[in-house]
């Protein structure tokens, strides 16, 4: 496997990891709940009723009691209500990357919703990549999902300043 190199010579191991839940809810009413932000502070702890472009949430994670992450942060790049998309940038002491792009489609008798997540935190990476997989299948079964696909993959998408994270055909 041929791994990417960052000027400072540490090794970008970005992992994607996706989540395909079906749901029996319109594409319409899952978006207008993914956008419910009732349990993410913001900067100044207080919660915000809804997501918004630029918004800046903070939340606290720890995996499987081994890691803490204490001040994860979760900036809204863009929300698109006629696409049902919402991509946030989200960063942590220990993680070098994580972007989360969530898109709602309509399908009959229901919807389907697909959370993918680009993940760079360094050795660490596979562990955080398949804790993402398990926090995101457990959030999709909390909402009700009728069915859930995971996967896990090494990421070959060029992760520099300047390029989108993801694509429009994404």
């Amino acid at each position: 496997m041929v791994l990417d190199v960052l000027p400072t010579g540490e090794l970008i191991m970005s992992m994607e990891v996706i989540i395909k839940g079906r749901y029996l809810e319109s594409a319409d009413q899952l978006f207008e709940r993914a956008c419910l932000a009732d349990e993410a502070p913001g900067p100044d702890g207080s919660s915000m009723s809804r997501l918004e472009k630029g918004g800046i949430y903070y939340t606290e994670m720890a995996a499987q009691g081994f890691f803490n992450f204490r001040k994860h942060q979760a900036e809204i790049r863009m929300i698109c209500y006629a696409a049902r998309i919402v991509e946030s940038k989200e960063t942590d002491g220990a993680i070098r990357l994580w972007r989360h792009r969530l898109h709602i489609k309509p399908m009959n008798a229901g919807a389907v919703w697909v959370d993918r997540i680009i993940i760079d935190a360094g050795i660490m990476t596979p562990i955080l990549a398949r804790y993402a997989k398990y926090i995101y299948k457990k959030r999709h079964k909390r909402r009700n999902v009728i069915a859930v696909e995971t996967f896990v993959s090494r990421s070959y998408r060029a992760i520099k300043s300047g390029l989108p994270t993801f694509q429009a055909a994404d």
